[in-house]
Parts: C-alpha cells; sequence; structure tokens
C-alpha cells in the first residue's frame, strides 16, 4: 500500500454521510491531500504514509509550500490535521503540531481508531 491506497481506505471506511474529496490539483502545490463535510462541519487533512511502519519518532515530511498553506488555513480558523499512517499505527497532528516530532509508542493510535476520530470531527 501506499499513500494514495491508504487515503482510499481511509475514505472506503467513512460512512457515506460523509463528503470525502481526495484532492489532486496540478495548479495550486500545497494543498491538503483530503477535504470531508458533513451539515456539522468540514476539515481539511494532509495524509502521510510509512509503508515499513512508523519509526520511534515522526515529524511529518512536509514540503514549505505544504507548512504555509496548512499555517494558512489554520490561521483562517480552518479544521487543519496531519495524519501519518502505516499498516499499523497512525499518527494525528493538530494545531500546528505537524512541525514538531510525535513518539509512535505514546501517540500512536490504529486505523479503527483514526476513522472514529475523522467520524468526531464531523
Amino acid at each position: 500500500m501506499n499513500e494514495s491506497g491508504f487515503i482510499q481506505y481511509v475514505h472506503r471506511k467513512l460512512p457515506s454521510n460523509i463528503y470525502k474529496w481526495k484532492v489532486s490539483d496540478r495548479f495550486s502545490s500545497g494543498v491538503a491531500d483530503a477535504y470531508y463535510s458533513t451539515a456539522k462541519g468540514d476539515l481539511w487533512i494532509e495524509y502521510k504514509y510509512y509503508p515499513k511502519g512508523l519509526p520511534k519518532k515522526v515529524k511529518p515530511k512536509l514540503s514549505m509550500l505544504q507548512i504555509k498553506w496548512l499555517a494558512a488555513r489554520y490561521a483562517e480558523g480552518r479544521s487543519v490535521y496531519v495524519v501519518v499512517g502505516s499498516p499499523t499505527k497512525c499518527l494525528i497532528y493538530t494545531d500546528l503540531e505537524w512541525t514538531k516530532p510525535k513518539l509512535t509508542a505514546v501517540a500512536g493510535i490504529d486505523r479503527a481508531d483514526l476513522i472514529a476520530w475523522i467520524e468526531g470531527k464531523l
């Protein structure tokens, strides 16, 4: 599985009442990978994927354009997050945390918990 496959997996597991958009914009660099919305709200997620599992400490590998785009949307009050996935564990970065490393053993959650977290935000 790669990053695209991981995003597809997440989208298939989310309920049908959640609008899911896998963003693919070749003209605007830095835009988050996915947009989700319901009548309750919306959110943006930038995904990263480690096919061989997460190391002990993870700082998402974001481009400068991605960092700027996420920070600008966050400053506007948007719900923006970075999710780092792997075959077993996931990490969720909120509130500009994506600029700092997280310990997998402390913050790692399984995929089912990631799906429930996204549902809970919407």
